[in-house]
């Protein structure tokens, strides 16, 4: 949902783009945006929904700690199309501690593994 706010577009409209090839990175750049935009807010809503997880007893701060610890790398590996790896039983990229930025299907792309 970070792209969908800072970019402006509907959610099909990027799936659209996403499913053509490009990034999330030269989605924003052919609309005037920046990744980066899209990686802060992504980061930031990350960090609000695994506080809200602590405070409502659902995870510990230091399963929090561990998922932040590279929490803005992930992000900015999706947002730039690098695919990642499931990280345990979060095999869903669109659930889980990293959640696409976009909030679609699968916006994961060529590139490391």
């Amino acid at each position: 949902d970070s792209a969908v706010k800072v970019l402006g577009l509907d959610r099909s409209a990027i799936e659209t783009e996403l499913q053509a090839g490009k990034s999330l990175a030269q989605i924003a750049t052919e609309h005037g945006k920046t990744a980066q935009a899209i990686i802060d807010d992504a980061v930031a809503t990350q960090k609000a929904q695994l506080a809200k997880a602590v405070a409502d007893g659902k995870i510990t701060q230091a399963q929090v700690d561990t998922m932040l610890s590279d929490l803005t790398q992930h992000v900015t590996d999706q947002v730039n199309g690098i695919k990642l790896k499931p990280a345990g039983p979060q095999s869903n990229p669109g659930t889980g501690p990293y959640r696409l930025p976009f909030g679609g299907q699968n916006s994961q792309r060529k590139g490391r593994q």
